[in-house]
């Protein structure tokens, strides 16, 4: 959870033609062979930039001529169509060289409750304080109750498992194309959606806008929020390795969800 794959990324020419070259440090062959597979299996639905010519250390994209992203109304609605597009491909639908690849990540069907609690517990045990392992009580209490709790999980769906503000761009035309795949996996379409608000930092207004514009399902807002926490607490764990110190303003808006509970 807490390794981040780094990608070589090149601008090369090919008569007169410009590629983006994506390559790894550490040589990471099948990670390079899933994201290929991945970007060419859904080209069709121009959700990502065009592949070409995979070797055993690097492939060529397209290259995307992009311009600022702006969360304008008309750009929430295209990116809330890429990711309904991209939702609606269940594991069914993926071929069986590619869903092999995401074994790792596969999430088993026939659970009614995804088990959020360990994936705390697995965050946490990074940390190395017991006073700062204390502090989390509060979310692990939240956690463990929201779990014991039955619900109806989503369907699960290839999703992206990064949207982060470097991964959507938008092109010099006005399209939408996600890039960077190293991290997709089969998941709650949910996941993908909570990092999009979170990394955005949208507003209940631009939710409502994306919520709408969404066509795959109606999303599930207590999965919407456990994945919010656990992103939070993805990022105070980070900082606190990085500098051995808390991020306050991530923790109180941590507890200001839970004493909302």
């Amino acid at each position: 959870m807490f390794e981040d794959v780094r990608h070589n990324i090149q601008i090369i020419y090919r008569d007169r033609i410009p590629y983006i070259k994506r390559s790894f440090n550490n040589k990471n062959s099948t990670t390079l062979t899933k994201e290929y597979l991945i970007e060419s299996n859904i080209g069709h639905l121009l959700i990502c930039p065009k592949t070409f010519n995979l070797s055993q250390s690097f492939y060529l994209e397209e290259y995307i001529n992009k311009k600022n992203l702006i969360l304008s109304k008309k750009n929430i609605v295209k990116i809330a169509q890429k990711l309904s597009l991209l939702h609606n491909i269940k594991p069914t639908l993926i071929p069986s060289n590619l869903l092999a690849l995401l074994k790792n990540h596969y999430v088993n069907k026939t659970k009614q409750n995804i088990n959020y609690l360990s994936l705390i517990k697995a965050i946490l045990r990074k940390i190395s304080s017991m006073t700062t392992r204390n502090k989390f009580n509060g979310v692990l209490s939240f956690v463990k109750e929201f779990s014991s709790n039955p619900y109806q999980a989503s369907d699960l769906c290839l999703i992206h498992g990064d949207l982060n503000k470097n991964n959507i761009l938008l092109s010099k035309s006005g399209d939408i194309k996600l890039i960077d795949w190293s991290d997709s996996r089969i998941d709650e379409p949910e996941a993908d959606i909570a990092q999009f608000f979170y990394h955005f930092n949208l507003t209940s207004k631009q939710k409502k806008i994306f919520t709408n514009a969404y066509t795959h399902c109606d999303l599930n807002q207590g999965i919407l929020l456990i994945r919010h926490q656990l992103l939070l607490l993805y990022d105070i764990v980070q900082t606190w390795l990085l500098t051995n110190s808390i991020d306050m303003d991530k923790f109180n808006k941590i507890n200001s969800i839970l004493e909302k509970q």
